[in-house]
């Protein structure tokens, strides 16, 4: 879905972040895996980790839209 909804120009850097972003994940989850604790410490983690990218790429994009639209005036 992520290439299908870009644009010609950027496709292959859209390809690279996808395949960067599974890889991440799947490393970040065989990480979590070597946690101590019962099965409630990683699946709380990843929440942790998801949540705080989530913020983070939020705040990005709100600045990014802000810079693009102040530059456009």
């Amino acid at each position: 879905m992520t290439i299908e909804r870009s644009t010609e120009h950027p496709r292959g850097r859209t390809s690279a972040y996808l395949s960067m972003a599974i890889f991440l994940g799947q490393f970040l989850s065989s990480l979590l895996e070597l946690t101590p604790g019962n099965g409630r410490a990683p699946l709380m983690a990843a929440a942790l980790v998801s949540l705080t990218i989530a913020v983070l790429l939020q705040c990005w994009h709100l600045r990014t839209r802000a810079r693009l639209r102040d530059a456009s005036l």
